[in-house]
């Protein structure tokens, strides 16, 4: 068994090697087969219910499958833009390998501080099902739920800043330039200097996800509609302040600002380009979410033929996606970090990188800039 999980580890970085071949030798092909095979996902699926009565289902997944068709028609331009910057990041991801390694330290740090979070509050918890819960279990379970929620964030947050701060420090610096050790650098700016910072913008999701969850927890109650309808604006909150804090965090990492003065950047960036931030982010997650998936569905057939074991080959599913989850969170930070510097600074990458900056230049019809510089 434990031959068999080392070699379904082993197969699932191969698989994970060749998704970053992939973006480095064909990203705008990888991007466009992705929507498409996205849309035929959503297709299918829109079929599936059809068929088996549940019309609503089935018609929006049908729908989801001709919009996302024509979004990608309408925001073709923005392809060519979108591919070198994940061509780029993939590169930095290879070079840099130190960004990956953090990535894997904070999640296996993320996953112990849960097993004893869970160990810990368990019995608080158990307490609150049996409906024999005073007020110091709600204050202990609210704080426990704050405990859990800030601290997990600060985490992925950090390794944000980390991958960030190497990537913004190659933009500016080029690779003649490049200071030793530059992942263990930016991880010092992430645990010190900027670390005030990524706690506070960690803290304002934390709060939402504990209402969030004092919400859903009012199911039952006798106004189940209201505590729906509470928890999903507060869902909507929650997902617009995790995407302001992806940016707010790039310039906590590139020019080392307070949050409130990251924010205060953030907003003006939007200002300027946030279509073309929404189509960058939509592109680019798409191909990294159907990536991993396909390579997970690979992993799980070979494992399952194997193995003649569907329980396997789920096992290898999972293992797999964990993985590119895992890797893809340093190429979408990079892709994010890049975008910024592009659109704050396009003139340094045109000093330290001519070659680069005329095909993104070339590929950034609409000029993705904030302020006066123009790329």
């Amino acid at each position: 068994l434990v031959g068999a999980l080392f070699a379904t580890v082993a197969f699932c970085v191969v698989l994970a090697m060749l998704s970053l071949f992939i973006f480095f030798q064909f990203p705008k092909q990888a991007i466009i087969f992705c929507w498409i095979a996205s849309a035929f996902f959503s297709l299918v699926v829109g079929i599936i219910a059809c068929v088996q009565g549940a019309y609503f289902w089935g018609v929006v997944g049908i729908l989801l499958a001709v919009l996302s068709l024509v979004f990608l028609f309408f925001i073709r331009h923005r392809i060519p833009f979108s591919a070198l910057l994940l061509k780029v990041s993939t590169t930095l991801a290879i070079r840099f390998k130190g960004m990956i390694v953090i990535n894997f330290i904070l999640v296996g740090v993320a996953t112990v501080f849960m097993l004893f979070w869970a160990a810990e509050v368990y019995p608080s918890f158990e307490r609150g099902n049996d409906q024999d819960v005073n007020g110091g279990d709600v204050v202990l379970i609210i704080f426990a739920l704050l405990t859990f929620y800030w601290t997990t964030q600060v985490l992925f947050n950090m390794i944000h800043v980390t991958v960030s701060g190497v990537a913004a420090t190659w933009y500016f610096c080029g690779d003649a330039n490049m200071p030793k050790n530059p992942t263990i650098a930016s991880f010092k700016r992430a645990s010190t200097t900027s670390f005030g910072s990524i706690c506070f913008g960690s803290l304002l999701v934390a709060i939402v996800q504990v209402l969030r969850a004092l919400a859903r927890s009012q199911r039952d109650s006798e106004h189940p509609f209201i505590a729906c309808i509470i928890e999903c604006i507060l869902g909507c909150v929650e997902s617009l302040v995790r995407y302001f804090n992806r940016y707010a965090f790039v310039y906590v990492a590139m020019y080392g600002n307070s949050y409130i003065e990251a924010a205060k950047r953030t907003f003006e960036l939007a200002q300027n380009c946030a279509y073309e931030a929404l189509w960058n982010d939509n592109l680019i997650g798409t191909t990294l979410t159907m990536t991993a998936l396909g390579m997970s569905f690979i992993s799980f057939l070979v494992f399952y033929v194997a193995f003649s074991s569907a329980a396997f080959g789920s096992i290898a599913f999972f293992i797999c996606l964990a993985v590119h989850i895992q890797l893809f969170r340093v190429i979408d930070s990079t892709v994010v970090t890049l975008f910024v510097c592009f659109a704050e600074e396009p003139n340094l990458l045109a000093q330290n990188n001519p070659d680069l900056y005329a095909a993104i230049h070339n590929a950034n019809n609409h000029g993705t800039t904030n302020g006066e510089q123009q790329a």
